[in-house]
């Protein structure tokens, strides 16, 4: 099962259980910041557990400011791991784009239904 458990912006987030999918509540302006410092990056930790075992994901999304003249807005995951493991997938990402985040487990530790999106 995968949750939201921590981070300053964790309120502008949703998460589905199952898939893991993380998505904004609504759509990130970079003219008008809305996470809790107004610097456009959006800190969130999320878990995903077993029930036996809960691992950890710190995650910061940079939105970035682009000219909107018929560009795409971009976004940046920068994702760091705790104990157990390491996400694969950070990089610069179009708005509208799926990005997929991986996880990978160490020996001894697993991630129970974390497949990426």
């Amino acid at each position: 099962m995968f949750f939201i458990s921590e981070g300053s912006d964790r309120v502008k987030f949703l998460i589905d259980s199952s898939s893991g999918f993380l998505s904004f509540i609504s759509a990130p302006d970079f003219e008008t910041p809305t996470d809790s410092n107004n610097d456009n990056v959006y800190e969130v930790q999320v878990g995903v557990s077993d029930g036996t075992v809960s691992v950890f994901q710190s995650v910061s999304i940079t939105i970035l400011d682009v000219s909107e003249q018929g560009l795409t807005e971009s976004f940046v995951i920068e994702a760091s791991s705790s104990d157990g493991g390491y996400v694969l997938g950070s990089g610069t990402y179009e708005f509208g784009v799926m990005a997929k985040l991986e996880a990978v487990a160490e020996s001894g530790y697993s991630f129970s239904g974390w497949d990426g999106f």
